[in-house]
């Protein structure tokens, strides 16, 4: 190579060398810039939070100044009621004083906390048990007893069977006339009635007490059952009223019992099983009140025993093999028997229902609900001779 291509060679790397240097120097300056940059950033936000954390222990102090009270100008330092009390002149200059008060800053005191009116008597609540106690139910309604038909007429008829002389007999012979018996019957119609009943209530108590309905819906459903209880035994028969089982004269009466005692009462109903036996009936339910069956349970014999059952085994609530039924239905005094099943039947119009309303009267603008329950039947007694009732004579 001449000396000419070695220098030319030479300036060549010279220039790449130079190139190179500039190349490294700008990039030195660059990071040494953005290093200056980012110190600045760090130094700006410093200098923030320093700011705020002055701007907080200014508001601090500026609070716990505002926190002490001022009294002409100077600050006292909050004290509490003990030391307010230790601290007082009166305390001071008369040590271990009896009867002399200190008075305290009231406004760093408080009543004593109490029951009172003034203190924490208003943030108590009385405890509310969310049971709604009742009287509990009748356990057995008469209508159990009987037999119930669903009808969709307002009026119910039925055939009663009054006289059957029955003259069977052998045929006399060939050509002789068979004999003949006779059959009389009654057609009696029975009206269906409504029984009903309802209450008035304000909107108001039945949305903040949601149970109190349901609550109300199964006292007014109970009401129809005493009711019908009631109709089925001592209904009059008159005006809109169903004619009861101890009211049809073609219910047959045994009369009074002879004596006053529990034993005789005891064969004084023996009788009632007899007649309905002649009458080719079997008695399904005897139905006396709680203080005549009270009798008839401590009925004792001669020597004193209990004639019904030890006292402390007791024994089931049957007379002669028939069930008793105990009700509060049935008068005291009067006694029933027969077969229910057979001889009568409720025909039920109307099932019980429940209906409410705010239509009634003024209740719309009153914000009340009438709620009412009733239910439509007839009761028929098809077969009087399958009942007999009588009259047990009470005690002197």
């Amino acid at each position: 190579m001449e000396i000419k291509e070695l220098n030319e060679a030479l300036v060549s790397a010279t220039g790449d060398i130079k190139k190179s240097l500039e190349t490294q120097a700008t990039e030195v300056k660059s990071i040494k810039d953005n290093a200056e940059t980012v110190a600045t950033e760090i130094k700006s936000s410093v200098d923030v939070v320093a700011t705020e954390i002055k701007s907080v222990d200014t508001r601090l102090t500026a609070m716990e100044v505002k926190a002490n009270r001022s009294i002409e100008g100077q600050l006292m330092e909050r004290k509490s009621a003990g030391e307010q009390f230790t601290s007082s002149a009166e305390f001071k200059s008369r040590q271990g004083f009896r009867t002399d008060h200190v008075e305290l800053n009231q406004e760093l005191i408080t009543k004593d906390i109490s029951n009172g009116a003034g203190s924490a008597g208003p943030l108590t609540t009385q405890y509310r048990n969310p049971t709604i106690f009742r009287d509990p139910n009748r356990q057995v309604l008469i209508r159990d007893l009987l037999t119930t038909i669903p009808v969709t007429d307002s009026a119910v008829e039925v055939m009663r069977e009054l006289v059957f002389t029955n003259s069977a007999a052998p045929q006399a012979g060939e050509l002789v006339a068979k004999a003949k018996s006779d059959i009389t019957y009654s057609q009696e119609t029975y009206v269906v009635q409504t029984m009903a009943h309802h209450v008035i209530a304000s909107r108001q108590i039945l949305a903040d007490v949601p149970r109190l309905q349901a609550e109300i819906d199964n006292r007014l459903m109970y009401g129809l059952d005493l009711l019908s209880d009631s109709q089925l035994l001592l209904g009059d028969g008159t005006g809109n009223n169903l004619k009861g089982l101890l009211v049809d004269a073609a219910v047959p009466d045994l009369g009074a019992s002879d004596a006053e005692t529990g034993t005789v009462w005891v064969d004084f109903i023996r009788k009632a099983v007899t007649n309905l036996q002649l009458s080719n009936y079997q008695a399904t339910a005897v139905v006396v009140s709680p203080a005549d069956w009270e009798v008839l349970e401590t009925s004792k014999g001669t020597d004193g025993h209990y004639i019904w059952a030890t006292v402390p085994q007791g024994g089931e609530a049957r007379m002669w093999r028939i069930p008793v039924v105990v009700s509060n239905g049935m008068p005291q005094g009067t006694f029933l028997m027969g077969d229910f099943a057979m001889g009568a039947t409720i025909y039920d119009r109307q099932q019980k229902s429940v209906y409410t309303a705010d239509q009634h009267a003024d209740l719309f603008i009153k914000n009340g609900i009438a709620i009412l329950a009733e239910e439509r039947l007839a009761f028929a007694i098809e077969r009087p001779s399958a009942f007999v009732k009588g009259t047990l004579t009470a005690a002197a």
